[in-house]
C-alpha cells in the first residue's frame, strides 16, 4: 500500500520530467515561431526548478549531470517547511500563469502535449499543498525520502576500482545529505504537529506501516 501511494505521485513526476528533459535538450528548429521558442525556455526553467525543489528526484534522474545548477542537488533534501512550501507554490502559480498565456494552437503537437502535462502537474502540486495540505500528513514521504535519497545516490556512484565506488565529490555530497536528515525530520515533525492541530492526520494504516512497525 505504501509503495502504491507513493508511486502514484512519483510516477507522474518521473514520467513528465524524463519526457520534458528529453524535449528540452533538443535543438530549436531554425525559424521557429516565437511562442514555441518561449515555451521551450519556460519548459526548461520549470524542469530545473522542479528538480532543484525535489533533490531526491533529481538524484534518481541524474539531474546533477543534466545542468550545472543542479551540481549540489545530491547533497540536499527537500524543503518541506511552511515557508519553503509557500515560496514553491508562488513560483508554481507563476509558471502556471505563464503557461496559460501561451495558446496551444501556436505550438507544435509535441509541445502542446508537454504544455498540458506541465499544467496538470502544477495544478496537482498546488492542490496537494493548498487544498489537501498533504505536507501535514505525509508520514510515508517523510520516512522514505532520506532513505531513497541515500540509496539511489550510492547506486549511482562512479566505479573507482575493482570493488570500490564513489569519487571524493560523490562521498562529500552523500555526507552532506546524511547530515541534513536531522533538520529534515525536525521539519517533518513540525508539519505533522500542525496537521494534528488541524485534524489533518495520516490514515491509521499509514501510522502503523510507516510509524509503529518501523520501530519494532
Amino acid at each position: 500500500m505504501k509503495i502504491a501511494r507513493q508511486g502514484r505521485s512519483m510516477k507522474l513526476s518521473r514520467m513528465f520530467i524524463s519526457c520534458a528533459l528529453f524535449c528540452a535538450s533538443c535543438v530549436t528548429v531554425a525559424g521557429a515561431a516565437a511562442p514555441a521558442a518561449d515555451f521551450e525556455k519556460l519548459r526548461r526553467e520549470y524542469v530545473l526548478f522542479f528538480l532543484a525543489r525535489n533533490p531526491v528526484v533529481s538524484t534518481y534522474l541524474g539531474g546533477s549531470a543534466i545542468d550545472g545548477s543542479l551540481a549540489n542537488s545530491d547533497g540536499e533534501l527537500r524543503d518541506y517547511s511552511a515557508a519553503g512550501i509557500a515560496t514553491e507554490d508562488a513560483r508554481l502559480a507563476a509558471f502556471l500563469e505563464e503557461l496559460e498565456e501561451i495558446s496551444p494552437a501556436t505550438l507544435p503537437a509535441a509541445d502542446r502535449i508537454d504544455r498540458d502535462v506541465m499544467c496538470a502537474q502544477i495544478k496537482f502540486q498546488l492542490h496537494q499543498h493548498r487544498v489537501r495540505r498533504y505536507q501535514e500528513r505525509a508520514l510515508d514521504t517523510y520516512v522514505d525520502t532520506p532513505f531513497r535519497g541515500v540509496d539511489w545516490q550510492m547506486q549511482g556512484m562512479t566505479r573507482t576500482g575493482d570493488s570500490t565506488f564513489g569519487t571524493e565529490r560523490e562521498w562529500t555530497l552523500l555526507t552532506e545529505r546524511v547530515e541534513r536528515i536531522p533538520a529534515y525530520m525536525k521539519t517533518a515533525e513540525s508539519q505533522l504537529a500542525a496537521g494534528i492541530v488541524d485534524g489533518n492526520t495520516p490514515d491509521w494504516r499509514m501510522l502503523r506501516a510507516d510509524g509503529i512497525d518501523t520501530l519494532v
